[in-house]
């Protein structure tokens, strides 16, 4: 039986934050039987971690992911993780996708907890499965290996800034987030038990 890796308690490389992700993702299904979405950003001083007040609509959705933009810039992030569960459904040769058909709404989908990793110039996505037992409680995450994923677009995507921030673009971040009152009180550490 192989032990499953520990994420360190400050992760700083993109593989570092996908780990702590994803154990985050395990922890809150356990927990709550549901992953709400949520930013985890690596920076030099400690893990930062941010869930949207909203995100029922698209309105919630434009506006978490414009904020989780701008704590990337006014943190100075080295990586970025956003976690987000959703549906997913399949193609296969038999039966190509019907772009008409939600995947939430399909009867073969699947649950997922989709990673997008970044770091400066860096896309590394990761697609977990969800586990259930058959009483619909949270049994386990296992990586679905077999899927493609070189790309993401739309409105989660590109989250980390295309080159490191100057100090302008930092304070300017920063003082927008201040309007929004996403501060320092409001970026848990990370680690488990915190936010």
């Amino acid at each position: 039986m192989s032990v499953k890796p520990r994420p360190p308690a400050n992760p700083q490389t993109l593989d570092e934050l996908l780990l702590m992700a994803a154990d985050f993702a395990e922890f809150t299904l356990r927990r709550g039987g549901q992953v709400p979405p949520t930013l985890i950003v690596a920076t030099q001083k400690r893990p930062l971690i941010f869930t949207p007040d909203s995100f029922r609509d698209d309105r919630g959705k434009d506006e978490f992911a414009e904020t989780c933009r701008w704590i990337c810039i006014a943190h100075e992030a080295t990586a970025a993780v956003l976690i987000l569960e959703s549906w997913m459904k399949f193609a296969t040769p038999e039966q190509p996708l019907d772009m008409n058909e939600r995947p939430s709404e399909a009867l073969d989908r699947v649950e997922v907890v989709f990673l997008a990793g970044e770091a400066i110039g860096v896309h590394r996505p990761r697609i977990l499965k969800i586990i259930r037992t058959d009483v619909g409680g949270f049994f386990g995450l296992t990586e679905i290996d077999d899927v493609p994923a070189n790309s993401f677009e739309g409105r989660f995507a590109e989250l980390m800034p295309p080159v490191k921030p100057d100090s302008k673009m930092v304070a300017v971040a920063r003082a927008l987030l201040g309007a929004k009152g996403v501060d320092e009180k409001r970026l848990g550490s990370g680690r488990r038990g915190a936010g």
